[in-house]
């Protein structure tokens, strides 16, 4: 089990959120989906910036995405011995490529515009960083094959939008910091370009290489399962199943136990990080943590 040391201490220092009320009379759920949506697809240009000049690492995190100051960031590279950086600017509403040393600095408009235009920007941009080699512009994943996914065009993205969504992902890495630090356990939080959660993984038990116990946990955007943002959290079990007819009450939240199995907790529910710390995220981790001994 892990050490609830210093918990109280730990949770007050979480941010409140909006309450479900006053956040969605700022911009409703089905806005709100769907301009995430739009981001999602904006994004992929971070993951593929990542994917032609990161090391492959085994778990695929070399792709992953983080917040900056009122932007989205891929990691940092390296060209021609000069360290660069790429992120959309959340105010702004646009893709920048920059060099760490602020020599060059190059901007794309994100609204309402062509992806391939913005393709074949970047790959624009490369060449004038001097890079000479092939470039993949597609990525190793499969997005959704809805048709929002499948038009060739990044939509209208607001500014209303992006500061609730950058809010609502601050949150989301208050809280899972706070989780590693509750637990014990070590994790990146990390902004998967996939699915485009906010997550962390711990790997409870190994087995060699393999992984024999772990738990997830993070924030996801709307899906089949869930028709608005939820945070969620996991286990897995190599070995045998988790069984779950003795879990505890989650409130906010609730357990899943059919196609997907877990626990889920709608953001709109959310009132502050220390809520869902302390009464969803911790609970559930204690269950599931239990599980590894079975």
């Amino acid at each position: 089990m892990f050490s609830n040391t210093s918990l109280t201490t730990e949770l007050s220092l979480l941010t409140p959120c909006l309450s479900s009320n006053k956040r969605f009379e700022l911009i409703s759920n089905k806005e709100y989906n769907n301009y995430e949506i739009e981001l999602h697809k904006a994004a992929q240009v971070l993951a593929l910036t990542s994917i032609n000049f990161q090391e492959e690492l085994p778990d695929d995190s070399q792709n992953t995405l983080s917040l900056g100051e009122n932007s989205l960031m891929a990691r940092r590279f390296e060209l021609e011995e000069r360290a660069y950086k790429i992120f959309i600017d959340l105010a702004e509403l646009q893709l920048v490529l920059t060099s760490l040393d602020s020599h060059f600095r190059v901007v794309q408009p994100l609204v309402n515009v062509d992806f391939n235009q913005v393709i074949s920007t970047w790959k624009e941009w490369l060449v004038e960083l001097g890079y000479k080699g092939p470039v993949k512009t597609t990525p190793h994943y499969e997005l959704p094959e809805s048709d929002v996914y499948q038009n060739g065009r990044v939509g209208a993205l607001t500014r209303k939008f992006t500061a609730q969504w950058y809010k609502d992902r601050s949150l989301a890495g208050e809280v899972l910091n706070s989780l590693n630090r509750a637990t014990g356990q070590s994790s990146e939080v990390n902004i998967w370009p996939h699915h485009f959660d906010t997550a962390v993984y711990y790997v409870i038990a190994k087995d060699g290489m393999e992984d024999k116990f772990s738990i997830g946990a993070g924030l996801a955007m709307a899906d089949s399962m869930i028709d608005e943002p939820y945070f969620y959290i996991y286990g897995y079990s190599r070995d045998s199943s988790i069984q779950y007819d003795a879990v505890p009450g989650l409130e906010p939240g609730k357990w899943l136990t059919d196609e997907w199995q877990g626990a889920v907790c709608e953001l709109r529910k959310v009132d502050s990080g220390k809520q869902v710390l302390d009464q969803f995220f911790i609970p559930a981790f204690e269950f599931l943590n239990k599980q590894k001994n079975i």
